[in-house]
């Protein structure tokens, strides 16, 4: 239907085809110009025309440079925390460094990227089209060797007639062609979903806001390519032939536009110049950006000084902003990997069940500044919580030794139920009653 609506454009506007290249727009604000190639191609492939004129999608919402940058924060951030594969017995629990996971995971999923880019990779997809896909490859005993990220524009879920979930891919083809990849082999990160199949994607609901973000950047770069000048009118004294007015129009852009913007523009005796449209004041379009910016963090749940907008920001907040950016921002994604991980690398049966646990160690990212660190470590040492060891690794020293295990015990607490025996001072027992 996109398709044709495009086709329809070009063919019923009448234009010169000869000048298309210098007369086609890139959205959808004046249907007298036809829209050039690319963006036709968006709207009828890839995007969804929104009401400020804009065609928007995923791949061209990238280019908002506000969601390019929640999309970043949020990708790099998750790619710097350790993916970590843990080994449990009873309530111990131990890092496996020798499990192969433990390398998948931390150094190298596949032999064409690293950790960190591998799980940049999935955490900007899920956030960019709500949607992450992996394929897990497995050797001979079903153990994982590799895992490898898909595409999520060309990968989906499916069911077949008797209910089995697959998911079709045509990314890792030559072709193009169709590949069918059984469930337990894939695994699929999701954002929020009405049906639990498929994440919803964020640039689709949003896209009246990015479009309008779309439209003021553009609105922005025009006026300051017209020499910071509103729209005007030229009015001659006399008529023009077209061709007289054309030329007229490139001489006035040619003085006071682009490179000349601000210089002083000279007309003939017989021309009147009339200033129309509003400036950037009357509009309000500073105003109107920083809106639209902070409504796009918010479509991240990101907290608006992440993008820019530090009006509300101090040294005083900025700890508890980071600390927001993982409870609020970050954690309902490492969720989704922890779980999403967890139930397609680890085995569900047999004597390996519940030995083995995946989990993000974010010991890093909730460190705050030094003195607030070793304090902390500090108390937890006079306390009997951390050995010297304990506190020298979470400073990312060594070990000084076996001395170092040892753990304080506080001789100013003592156990509860002992207090009575112990007290110096003896309870007086209540007084019998007097026989009469």
């Amino acid at each position: 239907m996109q398709l044709f609506k495009a086709l329809r454009t070009f063919v019923s506007a009448d234009v010169d085809l000869t000048r298309l290249d210098l007369d086609t727009r890139t959205s959808l604000e004046s249907p007298v110009v036809p829209l050039n190639g690319l963006t036709a191609f968006r709207m009828a492939f890839d995007g969804q025309p929104t009401a400020a004129g804009e065609v928007v999608s995923e791949h061209n919402a990238l280019e908002i440079s506000t969601v390019y940058a929640c999309v970043r924060i949020i990708a790099e951030s998750i790619a710097t925390i350790p993916f970590r594969v843990y080994q449990t017995d009873g309530k111990a629990r131990t890092e496996a460094t020798t499990h192969t996971l433990s390398y998948l995971l931390g150094t190298e999923p596949n032999p064409d990227m690293s950790a960190a880019t591998f799980f940049e990779s999935l955490s900007g997809c899920l956030a960019l089209t709500g949607n992450a896909y992996a394929e897990i490859e497995r050797g001979t005993k079903g153990s994982v060797v590799a895992i490898w990220p898909l595409d999520p524009h060309h990968t989906e879920p499916a069911r077949l007639n008797d209910g089995t979930l697959i998911y079709i891919t045509r990314d890792g083809t030559k072709n193009g062609e169709e590949r069918q990849l059984q469930a337990k082999d894939v695994i699929h990160l999701k954002l929020f979903s009405q049906g639990g199949l498929k994440g919803l994607s964020p640039i689709a609901l949003a896209r009246q806001e990015l479009g309008l973000a779309q439209a003021q950047l553009k609105s922005g770069a025009r006026f300051y390519g017209n020499g910071s000048k509103a729209g005007g009118i030229l009015t001659p004294s006399s008529p023009l032939t077209p061709l007289q007015m054309q030329q007229t129009r490139e001489f006035w852009e040619q003085q006071v536009a682009g490179v000349n913007q601000g210089r002083i523009g000279v007309l003939p005796a017989d021309f009147k110049y009339t200033a129309l449209g509003l400036s950037m004041e009357d509009a309000q379009w500073l105003q109107s950006r920083g809106y639209t910016r902070n409504q796009i963090a918010a479509l991240f749940r990101l907290d608006p000084h992440w993008v820019g907008d530090t009006t509300r920001m101090s040294d005083a907040n900025h700890e508890q902003s980071s600390l927001s950016l993982i409870q609020d921002t970050l954690a309902p994604y490492l969720t989704k990997f922890t779980q999403e991980f967890m139930r397609k690398l680890l085995p569900t049966t047999g004597r390996s069940r519940s030995v083995y646990d995946l989990r993000f160690d974010l010991s890093e990212r909730l460190k705050t500044d030094l003195k607030t660190t070793i304090d902390s470590l500090a108390i937890g040492r006079q306390w009997g919580a951390y050995s010297a060891n304990d506190m020298r690794q979470a400073l990312g020293l060594n070990p000084i030794g076996s001395e170092g295990d040892i753990y304080l015990d506080p001789v100013n607490m003592m156990d509860a139920r002992k207090f009575a025996e112990w007290s110096p001072i003896k309870p007086t027992p209540p007084a019998e009653p007097e026989n009469k």
